[in-house]
């Protein structure tokens, strides 16, 4: 599921049409009220994610910035629906904490390997460094 938000987060910032569609909207809507009912499995995701990452780091760097910009796109999507307040409080901040440190020795990903479509808000793909300016977000 979280590949797939990836998938719809990305084309959401590339394409405006499709990001500002009314079928874009209508699917959140619709899977909103199905995905409250399965918070725990996100919780749970999350909470793998964080394991994942302060365990034995499974993943490589450029793998784990996916999976944090899946989560963020998730709470973008998704901010202004029934999973409001469940959204609000998943900051993912423990993630964050464990990319900052892990970014000094991993990190520096040069802008061009970066995916068209990352904002600049997701700064995890460029850390320890900053997004680039062209990167701000829309």
């Amino acid at each position: 599921m979280m590949q797939a938000l990836y998938a719809v987060g990305l084309r959401a910032r590339r394409d405006a049409s499709f990001r500002d569609s009314t079928r874009l909207r209508a699917t959140v809507l619709r899977t909103a009220p199905l995905l409250e009912q399965g918070w725990r499995s996100m919780y749970e995701w999350l909470s793998l994610l964080e394991h994942r990452l302060t365990g034995t780091f499974e993943w490589s760097y450029s793998k784990a910035c996916i999976q944090r910009s899946a989560w963020e796109f998730f709470r973008e999507l998704y901010m202004d629906t029934s999973l409001q307040e469940f959204v609000l409080g998943m900051t993912g901040e423990l993630v964050d904490d464990v990319l900052r440190q892990v970014a000094d020795f991993e990190g520096f990903a040069p802008d061009a390997s970066v995916p068209l479509g990352i904002p600049a808000s997701h700064w995890w793909w460029w850390a320890p460094d900053a997004p680039p300016a062209h990167r701000a977000d829309r």
